[in-house]
């Protein structure tokens, strides 16, 4: 079983998606799905704009729970990092940022799965970031998914060469070493 088994593979499965978005705006606003103000939030966001934009939460302070978010991972408060981070990802789903950093928590609790569906998330918003692949990698790695990971790794160094990330470069390699693959990197 592949740790990015359960992602949206067709339109019905996004659909499915969409149409689950009242609960989460219910849990988060604390809102009745028939109230006008819910339906408004809710034909908003089939508009596409995100509960930040609806509800006119700044950047800066998006950003700060962004910060607080890795604060807390920081100084090992694992759980209170994903509780802040989750936030902000409903409030910005499509915050690059707040992709990646919600990932570091669950790879960090063993959670490969979710950890790995975020991260394939975050590349797909930010496909040139070595991090993301080297990241996604590790969760492959630790599922037992040798081939998947050994892929990863390898476009995750590709991308570090090409931004001149010697140190993303040199874990690529390590890892690479590990599981058996390339350490040369083809120029």
């Amino acid at each position: 079983m592949s740790i990015l088994d359960g992602m949206p593979q067709s339109d019905a499965d996004m659909k499915f998606i969409v149409a689950s978005a009242s609960t989460i705006v219910e849990t988060v606003l604390g809102l009745s799905a028939k109230t006008p103000r819910a339906q408004s939030i809710l034909e908003a966001m089939r508009e596409g704009l995100s509960l930040a934009d609806i509800l006119k939460i700044p950047k800066e302070e998006r950003d700060a729970l962004l910060a607080q978010g890795i604060r807390q991972m920081q100084v090992g408060d694992v759980a209170g990092a994903q509780a802040t981070l989750t936030t902000l990802y409903y409030l910005e789903p499509l915050d690059a940022r707040a992709i990646y950093a919600l990932a570091t928590t669950y790879q960090a609790q063993g959670n490969y799965g979710a950890a790995g569906k975020l991260y394939a998330g975050f590349l797909a918003l930010d496909a040139t970031n070595a991090d993301g692949y080297l990241r996604l990698a590790e969760c492959f790695m630790a599922n037992r998914e040798t081939e998947q990971a050994r892929a990863c790794f390898e476009v995750g160094k590709g991308e570090a060469v090409s931004a001149g990330q010697a140190d993303r470069v040199a874990h690529a390699d390590r890892m690479l070493a590990l599981l058996g693959g390339p350490t040369e990197h083809a120029a």
